[in-house]
């Protein structure tokens, strides 16, 4: 992503209504379509989303934790001019840091990617010269609390981790517990797993395990 990209994004991220397009261009309002005064208007969009972000606002934090995950497919050149982060390092580390925030303000979709981001051995940078390391129990950790909260992806991937062992001891009751409730919400990618689950438990275990989601999915709202 470029200098004048990043801005532009700085700027859509405050738009609180859809913009409507002039000639395929999206019209923003109060922006100006000049280069130069676009920059110029970003800049004064993260000066104001990093103020509100310090301030608590969740939606200011989410923001920012995107725009500086967006920045991670710059250069370190491209980075550096923007004037809000030092390097890609620096902007993965911000990034990371009010996805953090937002998580810990309750914000089940950034507890969701943060276990996300955590599962995995992602690169960043142009060439995929960064890597963020795995960290399962981080990962398990977010996943949990997001899970809890009705995400669809968590569900699933805590499924995952119970039936195979990874990041957690191998248990096959909540394993087939969060599978089922993934599967309620997407049918037709969880269904599978819920299948291959069952094939390793006894008619027992699969009754306790539908009771546990059951009485999940009577005190929480899908």
């Amino acid at each position: 992503m470029g200098k004048a990209a990043f801005f532009a994004a700085a700027l859509f991220l405050n738009i609180p209504i859809a913009a409507p397009a002039v000639d395929g261009v999206l019209s923003l309002p109060g922006a100006s379509r000049d280069p130069a005064a676009m920059e110029a208007q970003g800049r004064e969009m993260m000066k104001q989303m990093i103020t509100a972000a310090e301030k608590g606002s969740l939606e200011a934090q989410k923001n920012l934790s995107f725009m500086f995950m967006t920045m991670t497919t710059a250069s370190d050149e491209d980075i550096k001019e923007s004037g809000f982060a030092t390097s890609l390092s620096d902007a993965l580390d911000k990034g990371v840091a009010w996805m953090h925030k937002a998580a810990e303000q309750g914000d089940m979709e950034s507890q969701s990617k943060l276990g996300t981001l955590y599962m995995g051995n992602w690169k960043f940078g142009p060439h995929g010269e960064l890597t963020m390391k795995q960290d399962m129990p981080e990962a398990v950790k977010w996943f949990k609390l997001a899970a809890e909260q009705g995400d669809a992806n968590a569900q699933s991937n805590l499924g995952s981790f119970y039936l195979t062992g990874v990041g957690v001891e191998k248990d096959l009751i909540p394993a087939y517990k969060w599978s089922y409730l993934a599967s309620k919400k997407y049918p037709r990618i969880n269904q599978e797993a819920v299948a291959r689950v069952a094939e390793q438990m006894n008619a027992s275990q699969i009754i306790e395990a539908e009771r546990l989601a059951n009485e999940w999915l009577s005190t929480h709202k899908q």
